[in-house]
């Protein structure tokens, strides 16, 4: 089952490589370095694709790049910066099966990190499923919906004799104020600082120091919350069960 995991995988990675190349690359100050960084990575120099891809992300923020960044680092088996590549990618891409397919292969390698990584609320996941879009078409979707709700309560109000027509709208705003409620809930989640661990085993310390008592431990691609900074180089840091610790920096890439 692995070796077909890793087949489809390289398959996923070989052929996207190239083909959102036309879609997304206008910009003649880097295009060329986005096609020599594709080059380096079918030549499986992933190295170089790395530094090419984080070249073009200076001076553009793309899915695309940081899925294709995200590919190259899972092949050097750079796993938490993968993952951190394709959480950055799903703010563009979010939809995208083959986007879908590298990000949850990758955290099937990680998931030692799942139980202490920040999960979003129920009705979140729920809202994400129902709609895999961005949250600025999600709130798109609403805005239509709502004028269908009004159309709805206008012919209510004005046809009263139709039966069903007034449960209809009810329902309907029902509907309407839980999808609000979501809509809110994924605003509020996205807005939030989060991060995630790159390097095999970061530690979590009660003080902001190489001399404080450690606390907890987080594996690589745990995502954690992020509360404050210190000085020295430290983020605190809360994970899915509520505990509270110090980490270095160079160990976090925030999302």
């Amino acid at each position: 089952m692995r070796v077909i995991l890793q087949t489809a995988l390289a398959i996923i990675l070989s052929s996207s490589c190239v083909s959102w190349v036309s879609a997304q690359t206008h910009n003649a100050s880097w295009k060329q370095q986005w096609a020599q960084a594709n080059a380096h990575y079918l030549a499986e120099d992933f190295e170089q694709a790395v530094r090419g891809y984080e070249a073009i992300l200076k001076e553009v923020q793309s899915g695309p790049i940081y899925y294709n960044l995200g590919n190259a680092w899972l092949k050097q088996g750079e796993t938490g910066r993968a993952l951190w590549a394709y959480k950055k990618a799903q703010h563009f891409i979010p939809s995208d099966p083959d986007f879908k397919a590298n990000i949850k292969y990758a955290e099937s390698l990680l998931y030692r990190a799942q139980k202490d990584s920040v999960q979003q609320p129920m009705m979140l996941r729920w809202a994400y499923r129902v709609w895999s879009g961005s949250t600025a078409s999600f709130a798109y979707g609403i805005l239509v919906g709502l004028l269908m709700l009004l159309f709805f309560w206008s012919l209510a109000l004005w046809l009263p004799q139709i039966a069903g027509l007034k449960r209809v709208a009810i329902m309907m705003t029902l509907l309407g104020v839980f999808l609000i409620a979501a809509l809110g809930g994924r605003m509020a989640w996205e807005s939030q600082p989060f991060a995630i661990v790159v390097v095999s085993e970061a530690q979590a310390r009660f003080a902001p120091s190489e001399d404080g008592t450690a606390h907890f431990s987080l594996p690589e691609g745990a995502q954690v919350k992020l509360l404050s900074r210190a000085q020295g180089g430290w983020l605190q840091v809360v994970r899915q069960d509520g505990l509270v610790g110090w980490v270095l920096e160079q160990d976090l890439w925030s999302l």
